[in-house]
Parts: C-alpha cells; sequence; structure tokens
C-alpha cells in the first residue's frame, strides 16, 4: 500500500508539474504566490516544483517567482537527431544484440532508441510495443517485426505518442526487455527525463518487463532534468558509448548494474 500510494503521489506531483509549465509558458512571468492559488499548494511545495522545473533549462529563477525562457526551449526531435549521431547509433547496435528472435520488447520514445529498427530487422518474430512515432515508421519495411503502437497525442517535438495515461495500455502486456532512452543520469538524482508526459509511460515499461536496458550517451552522464523515473531499481544494464566518470561508474557497479560500452 506505501508503494501504491507514492506511486500515485509521484503521478500527482508530474501532472501538477505538467501544468504548472504550462501555466509559466503561457504567463512568461509568474510569483510563487500566483502559483500557490492556481494550484492550491502550499509555498514549500511549489518552491521545490519549481526546483524541479529550473533544471529543464527551458525556465529561470525570479526574485519571489520564476520566468520562461523561450529561446532555451525543448530542441526539436531533427535538431536532437543530428547532436551525437554516430554514439546513438553505436549504443543502438549494442543494444539489438540483446534482443533474442521472439522477444516481446518495448522501444522508448527519443532519438536513440529508434536506431535499434535497423538492427532486429535480422532477428525473427520480434513484438515491438513503442510510443516512438520514428520507430513505427522504420518498422513498416520489416515484416519479422511486429508493431503494437501506444495510443495518444503526436508530440510534433518528440515524434512520439503521449497522454498521461497511455501507461494504462501497457499495463496489460508481459514484456520480456525494455529499451529506455533518459535526459540524464546521476547518482544523486537516478535516471530522468524532462518530459512529464512520458514519466508513466518509463515507469510502466520498467514494471512490466523482466529486464531493462537504459540507453544514454556519455554526455547526459551526471545531468540532472525534471522527473527521476527511476532510481537504478530493476536495471540491468546502462549502454552507452563512453566509460562514466570513476564515482558514478563505480556507484552504477554497486548497484548490481552492468555497464556496456559499445564498440566503433
Amino acid at each position: 500500500r506505501v508503494g501504491i500510494f507514492l506511486f500515485m503521489e509521484d503521478k500527482m506531483r508530474a501532472k501538477r508539474i505538467e501544468n504548472m509549465i504550462s501555466y509559466v509558458q503561457k504567463n512568461k512571468t509568474v510569483t510563487i504566490e500566483q502559483l500557490c492559488e492556481e494550484f492550491d499548494v502550499s509555498i514549500n511545495t511549489v518552491r521545490r516544483d519549481i526546483n524541479e522545473i529550473i533544471k529543464t533549462g527551458q525556465f529561470k529563477k525570479t526574485y519571489g517567482g520564476i520566468t520562461y525562457e523561450s529561446e532555451t526551449s525543448l530542441k526539436s526531435f531533427s535538431e536532437r537527431h543530428i547532436k551525437n549521431h554516430n554514439q546513438k547509433e553505436i549504443i543502438a547496435a549494442e543494444a539489438a544484440k540483446l534482443v533474442s528472435d521472439g522477444d516481446i520488447i518495448f522501444i522508448d520514445s527519443g532519438t536513440t532508441t529508434y536506431y535499434m529498427i535497423e538492427h532486429l530487422k535480422v532477428k525473427k518474430d520480434i513484438t515491438i510495443l513503442t510510443n516512438n512515432l520514428e520507430a513505427i515508421s522504420r518498422s513498416i519495411s520489416y515484416p519479422n517485426l511486429h508493431v503494437v503502437s501506444l495510443p495518444g497525442d503526436v508530440n510534433r517535438k518528440t515524434l512520439s505518442f503521449t497522454v498521461l495515461n497511455a501507461a494504462n495500455y501497457l499495463s496489460s502486456y508481459n514484456i520480456n526487455k525494455s529499451f529506455i532512452a533518459t535526459s540524464g543520469l546521476s547518482s544523486e538524482r537516478g535516471i530522468t527525463n524532462s518530459s512529464p508526459q512520458e514519466y508513466e509511460i518509463k515507469v510502466m515499461a520498467i514494471s512490466r518487463s523482466l529486464e531493462n536496458y537504459v540507453l544514454v550517451d556519455y554526455s547526459k552522464f551526471n545531468n540532472v532534468s525534471l522527473l527521476t523515473f527511476n532510481n537504478f531499481e530493476n536495471i540491468n544494464a546502462i549502454i552507452t558509448d563512453k566509460k562514466p566518470d570513476d564515482d558514478l561508474h563505480d556507484f552504477i557497479l554497486k548497484k548490481n548494474i552492468e555497464i556496456i560500452i559499445g564498440q566503433s
């Protein structure tokens, strides 16, 4: 019951933060008092939420409030696709090696995970659950890949289907392996993501999967994004392109999580 309560509390907070983000984006600059009144929460709660929101890089604290800096808003899928392209290819190729014939897998949204599709074309009878629009598109050419798409609205910046209740769709599936993207990974804040809409999907995919793999390029180590969706629990391996610094490397290994480094 405690676990359920904490999960529901996280869901409520994720939804509130999502609404706060929209509110601040709309009004550009707001005070703590305005947020307290708008969302009917305490000053301490608003301050904690603001501290999480500014980690996205899209917002800045002001005296007694927060402001939206549109010039640093979330980059589009195409912009993120270009960044670290070679590293993402290496990571995806390594991840695809872990997929066996007949597997039911979850492929997360993001610009690293969809590269896996090209490496899965030689596998047999693979079922892919995904909200990744680009992964769905690339799978069409391969009859050995059976694709089940999560429902939702298309997010044009992330090229994924996202709604806050999309995770419920995953709850009835038994998944062999999940391949999860992240925008930040640190020993202090765990595995994080900047999208409240995708938070529940990641949490549910990990809970429904027998094995879980996190795909992350070196540039995201020791970064922290808006929401922690996992504290290194039930993660089998971190798949990356370069060894983390010694402190993070040792921390991950102490959690009994393998570090798989792809080779170019």
